[in-house]
């Protein structure tokens, strides 16, 4: 559950919890979709009925967690920017991200690089390839990018992020509108500067830093709107209701932006369209985000119902082995599943999700959470 660390440590933003736990189930089905190439269909009724966009193009989750991020990360700083809190020291912050980053994605690098690294790279020893994934210098070198876990190359973003977040910080408290045009302005001439010159089609130039930084930007701008203006604001039932109509417009353009990439195809192709597109993807989720906050208590509570609350409360470590486990299933549980139909790729789908809702559950309640307690029983 997400909180915005104000001093009573009780505020929640069920928005952003449902949207973090419809992202990763998005990531998930996006690698039994990798795994299947097949479209989930429902036709009992006669009626073809698809889940094909939410699934091909379910890498944009990684967007929404971007995004989300950004927003998270300056929920305290905006409520200190409001007077609501004291400014978090930078110790706290640095001390918060890696105990939180750090212990579980170092399990998950050791044991698959170890006993299964599914996605091993040529040009790079295992070795080598573990000791630069060790230090999150792998966004830097092309073989080792999506090597040992192909989900790996966004924890090297987030962590490039996870350094520049305090300047940026600093700027979006001042001067809100100065630092994310700043953020918004070096992701159009990256995204510009590699269209130009062909780059926009190689995945490791497609997903650095600089051509998602607008996500997280947003993000943060959307956490300083949000404690500016709309938490706590004695907003009336006409605006509450209006703005879930904004927010659900907004959810429709969304899914609109995955058609499109799903019309365009995939690999090189769907990289070169995501550049371009990902500074709308980050305007069309701020304006779910935001028109959810100020809308109806119900429909906020909807949206972070208590399915998606539970998986956003363990997709971290949904996230890191997601994709070994859909590997894993599909080579030594019956597999191959590439060209499945019907009932047995529901089933597939179905031990995946089951696989990684139970490793992300143990591993975030027997693992990642005693480390948090701990960490803060040392801090106290």
């Amino acid at each position: 559950m997400v909180k915005t660390s104000l001093a009573s440590d009780t505020e929640r933003v069920p928005i952003v919890d449902g949207l973090r736990g419809l992202a990763i189930l998005m990531v998930v089905l996006f690698h039994v979709y990798l795994s299947t190439h097949f479209a989930f269909q429902l036709n009992g009724i006669g009626i073809p009925f698809e889940f094909h966009t939410f699934t091909q193009a379910g890498y944009f989750g990684v967007q929404v967690f971007f995004f989300i991020s950004g927003f998270c990360l300056m929920l305290p700083y905006a409520a200190a920017a409001c007077g609501k809190r004291p400014f978090p020291k930078l110790s706290e912050y640095v001390s918060r991200r890696v105990w939180k980053i750090v212990p579980s994605y170092y399990l998950a690098l050791f044991i698959i690089a170890l006993f299964d690294p599914f996605n091993a790279q040529p040009g790079i020893s295992r070795a080598n390839d573990v000791v630069i994934h060790a230090f999150f210098l792998h966004g830097f070198f092309e073989p080792a990018y999506t090597s040992l876990n192909s989900n790996f190359w966004s924890l090297a973003v987030e962590v490039e992020f996870y350094v520049v977040f305090p300047l940026i910080a600093i700027l979006m408290v001042k001067r809100p509108a100065i630092a994310t045009a700043l953020c918004v302005l070096v992701t159009i001439a990256y995204s510009n500067a590699i269209a130009s010159t062909a780059l926009a089609g190689i995945f490791i130039w497609a997903s650095q830093l600089p051509n998602v930084i607008a996500l997280f930007a947003i993000g943060m701008a959307s956490a300083y709107v949000y404690h500016r203006w709309i938490a706590g604001a004695d907003l009336s039932a006409r605006v509450r209701v209006e703005m879930v109509c904004v927010s659900i417009v907004a959810l429709i353009a969304i899914g609109y932006v995955f058609e499109q990439v799903n019309r365009v195809g995939g690999g090189p192709i769907a990289w070169e369209w995501q550049t371009v597109h990902n500074l709308e993807i980050a305007v069309f989720l701020a304006f779910f985000t935001l028109a959810g906050l100020a809308a109806t208590r119900s429909f906020q509570l909807a949206v972070g119902n208590p399915v998606l609350r539970f998986f956003s409360g363990i997709s971290y470590n949904m996230y890191l082995w997601n994709a070994p486990i859909a590997a894993g299933i599909a080579a030594r549980w019956g597999g191959p599943y590439r060209g499945l139909h019907g009932f047995e790729t529901w089933f597939f789908a179905a031990k995946v999700l089951a696989a990684t809702t139970l490793v992300g559950f143990l591993l975030t309640h027997l693992y990642e959470r005693p480390l948090m307690r701990w960490r803060g029983g040392r801090k106290g």
